[in-house]
Parts: C-alpha cells; structure tokens; sequence
C-alpha cells in the first residue's frame, strides 16, 4: 500500500538513473513558491519500480486524502539527460470516483501549483489535463499559441 496522508506524494517507479532521481528531490524542494508545495512525501521504494499508474491506482488506500499521485516515470528519467528544465511527472487522478486514474504530465516547476490549485480545488483535475501542450506536458496556463 501507499503511505496514507494528504499533501502531494511523488512515486519513484524508475530506478535507473540515481542521479536524476536526486536531482528531482533537489527540484521538488526547489519549486515551492511562497510555501506551496510544503507537505510533499517522496516514495523511494524499489517495490514500486516498473509498476503502471493502474498498478498504483490499486495500492491508494481508501479514504485517503491525496488528490492525485505524482509519478516519477521512465519518461522523467529520460528527460532529465535531455533538457534538466523540461522535466515532467506523470499526474494521475485520484478524485473522479467514476473514472479515477485520468492522466497528464507536468513539468515538475509547476507541481506546486498543481498542488495548491487542487487542494483548494479552484481548478479541478480536468482543466489541467485540457491544458497540456501539443507534447502532452502541461506547462502552465499559457495561451494557446504557446503550447
């Protein structure tokens, strides 16, 4: 099972490259913004590695207070190598009780406010989800030439 809670929880599920690993804790801590993202727990687990975001979305213990899971994918490993800035976390829904399990990427600089957004829910999970690039990351609210 997850770790029960609320605030945001990042999963490791690649455990290939050590170092981009710490340099995404080091991010995580970096992007917190007038005290944003001040309750993020960090699951560094290599029972987790390789699952699927539908693997996950069966150990979220119920009545749990996340709203979503961050997931430190394959996808933010490789990316780390390529452009450090344009690196994204996989962002899965855990509110819509008819379709959980929805899911976008977002640049890890804007997982901070994701996580306030959501949790005062002034945003729900389906704006940030329309809102991604023609790469499939969000990457903030732009206008639409800008994605």
């Amino acid at each position: 099972m997850l770790p029960d809670g609320d605030g945001a929880l990042v999963i490791r599920t690649d455990f290939t490259h050590p170092q981009a690993w710490g340099e995404l804790c080091a991010l995580l801590r970096g992007y917190a913004p007038e005290g944003l993202l001040t309750d993020v727990r960090v699951v560094d687990d290599p029972h987790f590695e390789g699952m699927t975001t539908q693997q996950l979305l069966t150990l979220v213990p119920d009545g749990g207070e996340y709203a979503y899971l961050a997931v430190a994918d394959g996808l933010t490993m490789a990316s780390a190598a390529k452009r450090p800035q344009d690196r994204s976390v996989a962002i899965v829904d855990l509110d819509d009780e008819e379709e959980p399990g929805r899911i976008f990427r977002a640049l890890v600089s804007e997982l901070a406010s994701i996580d306030a957004t959501l949790s005062l829910v002034n945003l729900d999970f389906a704006e940030y989800a329309d809102a991604v690039g023609k790469d499939g990351v969000h990457r903030g609210f732009r206008p639409a030439e800008y994605r």
